[in-house]
């Protein structure tokens, strides 16, 4: 547990505590020595370099050659690919577009992944081409070209493309060529005089290329995102968008092209597992895991869809659909462990979906410290190894001169490497979200909270106990229920007693204002709602702004909001109950102001619950963390002694992480000084802020020594 503290005295402070969807290249990339011919493997990265399931986009970009329509059509140009001509058709910007693969394709095609159909595109004589084949699309759509350029149309019907085509729907078309493996290929766009020219280099088997596989840290805290990179041009089939590869990692070897769209949606109909005998399927298409390698489980495997979208994979007894039915029924030695890798950059995959949030493999929340799960890639191991980190907190008291007062911010900041569970993102603390399960809290004399509840009902309240189980955070006092029913009302049980109730409202407590010679001149019942000015004064009788005020602090915004409070007892005729006013501005956050409420009717001796009614229903299947608070501020008395100034709140900091991927967040705390001036000023408690990146509290001017301050976050 960390705890840093801060003294208020006058006041001193006391320190301690993008990714690139690949496609058609918009004209800036052009290379200067070619600026009018574009090759989608043109690749530093790769050096160049394509393999047998690749896919090559060619396109010219050319002003001489962009007229689309009238007599005066611009002509197709003359593109080679090792010396024979590939077929270019316009499309509908001006531009020239044309994609070629090598041979292999067509031993792969049908066995793991889906070139297009064999045909010649009617309009166009097979002795028009130079390739070997041609593999076109079907209906317009074409497996491995997702998203190409629509065909330019504006020369009629009988002229598509600009080159004579008919069928618009065999557009987009791959050309095959039987190329020589290790052996240089020049793509070449003649240009009267001035040809330009880019060479690549084909190899069937392109391991050497800067093929791998990372993992994204040393260690991981419980429920961190398990975020892998995986780098493979061969992997990179579709030149226009992302691919995505699944990999079933349970020692079976198997690997899926495009089972699912970068969008997590299952691809229904797509072939089987690829064949690792072809040619041009590499190594590096090994993944396996061991997610239990010490013999207890370290990862949990998250199914690779969206929710709904499972049923969309059940067409056709897909591969896609079997592999969920395998990872989702009731038997774990028949799970899959499938992991999904999408394609950012060409040939650069990770297993996150296109945000970069959510990796679909995690640690799991109740692994070991020091266990670990083995990657096996291409016969390369790697170790996910379980680590945790202790949190710090500090305060930057350089920041307020070492002296802070009242309405100055004092920064916080905590460094906590298990809280940093998404590596590709900011990560702010929420309440709200069940996964944050430490939130920085500090507390105030003794308010009261879910801590002090006995059980909790869901649903009208019978005699026959909860139905609903709930745990309480340490310190911050977080209640996490956990419904076992539906339904839309919540009652904490036991929360209090109406003895205690009524001390903490201070029913029969009464404070007054002297004047300077030490005379009683106002006097203040809350509880009674009225205040008066003793007869012997002289002073007509008046109403007394109150000196002690009372809220209730909700944070509900996991279930809805709030329509409806009460405090509920039970006696011989039932549930009893007096009526807690939400006001119109507080919907699921907020300080109810509870200090008019009547609670006298409410015996002393009877337990006293908590109901709220939501707009909503909570769910069985649901964790809910929650906040409800009672708090009191102001003085008895005439407020001099020590004992007559009430403060009792709970406070929790909802930080903020500097960046994506570093671990540290940050944000402020304030405070406001009660002094005889602001303690009877309603508008003084409306600046209390208790739950957010830059809280507000109350505090008064004894809060020193073993009283200061202190935030408390149970690091363990």
């Amino acid at each position: 547990m960390w705890i840093t503290s801060i003294i208020l005295a006058s006041i001193m402070v006391a320190g301690g505590v993008t990714f690139a969807v690949p496609g058609t290249i918009p004209e800036a990339a052009a290379q200067s020595s070619n600026p009018n011919l574009y090759v989608s493997a043109e690749n530093s990265m790769f050096n160049n370099v394509f393999s047998g399931l690749n896919v090559v986009e060619v396109v010219v970009r050319d002003p001489d050659r962009t007229i689309r329509s009238g007599s005066d059509i611009a002509a197709e140009p003359r593109v080679e690919v090792d010396g024979d001509q590939l077929r270019m058709v316009q499309g509908n910007d001006g531009s020239w577009y044309g994609y070629f693969a090598e041979a292999n394709i067509n031993d792969i095609d049908n066995g793991a992944i889906d070139y297009g159909t064999a045909c010649t595109p009617a309009g166009i004589t097979a002795d028009e081409f130079e390739s070997d084949s041609v593999m076109c699309a079907t209906d317009g759509e074409h497996p491995v070209i997702r998203t190409p350029k629509d065909i330019n149309t504006a020369a009629g019907d009988a002229n598509l493309g600009s080159v004579g085509l008919t069928n618009a729907n065999q557009w987009p078309f791959i050309q095959v060529y039987d190329f020589d493996d290790e052996s240089d290929i020049v793509v070449e766009y003649q240009k009267g005089g001035d040809a330009q020219s880019v060479t690549l280099y084909y190899d069937s088997d392109p391991d050497e290329y800067g093929t791998g596989l990372e993992l994204g840290r040393d260690r991981y805290p419980l429920g961190g995102g398990v975020i892998m990179t995986m780098t493979d041009l061969a992997m990179n089939v579709d030149p226009t968008d992302s691919d995505t590869w699944t990999f079933v990692t349970n020692d079976s070897d198997e690997a899926y092209y495009y089972l699912f769209d970068d969008d997590g949606e299952c691809q229904d109909g797509m072939p089987g597992a690829i064949d690792r005998e072809l040619e041009g399927i590499d190594d590096n298409l090994y993944l396996t895991i061991d997610p239990a390698k010490d013999g207890s489980m370290v990862l949990d495997f998250r199914v690779p869809h969206k929710g709904s979208q499972q049923d969309d994979c059940s067409n056709a007894g897909s591969s896609a659909a079997t592999l969920i039915d395998r990872d989702t029924d009731s038997d774990p030695s028949n799970d899959a462990n499938m992991v999904t890798f999408i394609e950012g950059d060409p040939g650069v995959f990770m297993n996150t979906d296109t945000d970069a949030d959510v990796p679909n493999i995690a640690v799991s929340t109740t692994a070991a410290r020091g266990n670990t799960a083995v990657v096996d890639h291409n016969d390369s191991e790697m170790s996910v190894v379980v680590g945790h980190a202790f949190g710090a907190i500090a305060i930057d008291d350089d920041a307020v001169g070492g002296v802070w007062n009242s309405g100055e911010e004092v920064p916080v900041t905590l460094t906590d490497a298990d809280m940093n569970k998404k590596a590709m993102n900011d990560e702010d603390f929420d309440l709200s979200n069940p996964d944050f399960t430490l939130i920085p809290s500090i507390r105030i004399g003794s308010p009261i909270t879910m801590a002090s509840a006995d059980s909790v009902m869901i649903g009208d309240y019978t005699l026959a106990g909860g139905n609903g189980s709930y745990t309480v955070d340490a310190f911050s006092d977080v209640a996490r229920l956990m419904p076992n029913v539906t339904d839309s009302k919540v009652t904490f049980m036991g929360v209090t007693t109406g003895n205690d109730l009524k001390s903490f409202l201070k029913d029969d407590t009464t404070s007054y204002i002297k004047d300077r010679q030490g005379n009683v001149i106002a006097v203040d019942i809350p509880g009674k709602g009225k205040a008066a000015i003793p007869a012997s004064t002289g002073i007509p009788a008046t109403t007394v702004t109150p000196a002690a005020y009372q809220f209730l602090n909700l944070d509900v915004r996991s279930i809805g909001d709030v329509i409806g409070a009460e405090f509920q007892w039970v006696n011989a005729s039932g549930i009893q109950n007096v009526t807690i006013p939400i006001p119109t501005n507080i919907k699921n956050q907020g300080l109810v102001d509870i200090t008019r409420v009547d609670v006298t009717s409410i015996p002393d001796d009877s337990p006293v619950n908590i109901m709220l009614r939501f707009d909503s229903d909570v769910d069985r299947s649901t964790t809910y963390p929650v906040v409800v608070d009672l708090f009191s501020f102001g003085q008895m008395g005439d407020g001099v002694a020590p004992g007559d100034r009430i403060n009792n709140a709970i406070y929790r900091l909802e930080l903020e992480e500097s960046g994506d991927n570093t671990g540290v967040f940050e944000g402020t705390m304030e405070f406001i000084m009660l002094n005889q001036l602001n303690v009877r000023d309603p508008d003084t408690y409306n600046g209390i802020d208790p739950i957010s990146d830059g809280i507000v509290m109350i505090v008064h001017n004894d809060l020193t020594d073993e009283d200061s301050i202190r935030i408390n976050y149970l690091d363990l």
